[in-house]
């Protein structure tokens, strides 16, 4: 990661064309055109990450319009499926998200199927895969899928099966096994249970990696590169609480223990962050999220996320308006890393997002 100041914006218009259903069948579809602009694009960083930008996926959905110096002007094609009922169940196949767990502060222990993003890409979500994926219910109850994700080789092609049960009101359990992202084998389980108007959340996984790292081998004359394998395992655990109270305002805690991270700062790996294997890089992170509806169309949020090891920690403060009728949304938000030089947050850079979406 580079550590001298640069310049860098990133430009969103985004179409979702709405309509493209019948009675058993529907298209899902997002279109994108990117602009992207300063002096970062000029370095040697961005040769790296811009690549993993539109995902890992065997074919390109993405083409690059026009460039110079300090510009790229891009198009792709976020989402683009096809689903189609077949009695109780439903077949999908083309570019599409695979995402389970539901939280709000920090990425799912469970939602590992996609590639994660690179550290210049939106917040919030992630690279499609080139999916195809059955799933069906029983009764109100039971909910099933099962899928397989292509990738650019066969070391990236995954699969899952994920299920939910819906024990009794208020109680619902789901199970996960699947091969996620990068490499690894994955079971998990999930449990929500919810009381009043609050919820109660555990997610975890336990996991196998197949990890390859290149080494000089100095024993032969001259050196040598080899390559070590290593097959690491580790489990990541979620917990969380969240409630509403009387209607305007959402507050919400989370506690997440990650397995594969580092206690000490200084064996921070980044590379970890810029190759996109993974979002964290410590062991233990904590964070809370307050919401405010100030008005029906007005609405304030503020969240907070901190390594527990290091001291590094972020402010995310955010305000959204939608205009009468909902034909049009504004949202601008902002992050604010905070940190000792060796903690993961005080190495990033601060950003400002705004977005605005228009329905027709």
């Amino acid at each position: 990661m580079t550590d001298d100041p640069y310049i860098f914006s990133r430009s969103l218009v985004q179409i979702r064309p709405s309509g493209l259903r019948g009675e058993r069948w529907r298209i899902e579809a997002d279109l994108q055109a990117l602009w992207y602009r300063g002096d970062y694009l000029s370095s040697a960083e961005w040769d790296l990450l811009s690549p993993q930008l539109s995902g890992n996926t065997r074919h390109s959905w993405e083409r690059l319009w026009a460039s110079s110096k300090d510009s790229e002007f891009r198009g792709q094609i976020w989402r683009l499926y096809g689903a189609f009922e077949i009695g109780p169940m439903e077949i999908a196949v083309g570019r599409m998200r695979n995402a389970f767990g539901n939280t709000r502060i920090f990425l799912s222990p469970l939602d590992r199927l996609d590639v994660l993003p690179a550290l210049i890409s939106q917040s919030g979500d992630r690279p499609g895969s080139e999916t195809l994926r059955l799933g069906g219910r029983s009764g109100e109850s039971w909910r099933w899928q099962g899928g397989y994700l292509w990738g650019r080789g066969a070391s990236d092609e995954r699969g899952f099966f994920h299920t939910q049960y819906l024990v009794r009101e208020g109680l619902e359990t789901e199970f996960l096994l699947a091969r996620t992202w990068p490499q690894t084998q994955t079971l998990g389980l999930g449990l929500e249970y919810s009381v009043g108007e609050g919820e109660i959340r555990w997610q975890a996984t336990w996991n196998k990696a197949r990890q390859e790292r290149l080494t000089l081998d100095a024993s032969t004359f001259p050196p040598a590169l080899k390559t070590e394998t290593a097959e690491p395992k580790f489990s990541r655990h979620l917990f969380a609480w969240e409630k509403a109270y009387g209607g305007d305002w959402l507050v919400a805690v989370e506690y997440q223990r990650n397995g594969l991270g580092e206690a000490v700062p200084e064996r921070y790996d980044i590379s970890r962050l810029l190759g996109g294997q993974d979002l964290y890089l410590a062991r233990d992170y904590a964070g809370f999220y307050i919401q405010r509806q100030l008005t029906p169309l007005w609405k304030l949020a503020l969240q907070q996320t901190s390594g527990l090891t290091d001291r590094g920690f972020a402010w995310t403060p955010e305000v959204s308006c939608e205009s009468a009728g909902s034909s049009l949304e504004a949202k601008l938000r902002s992050s604010f890393y905070f940190g000792p030089t060796p903690s993961e947050f005080g190495r990033l850079p601060n950003r400002i997002q705004l977005a605005l979406s228009l329905y027709f």
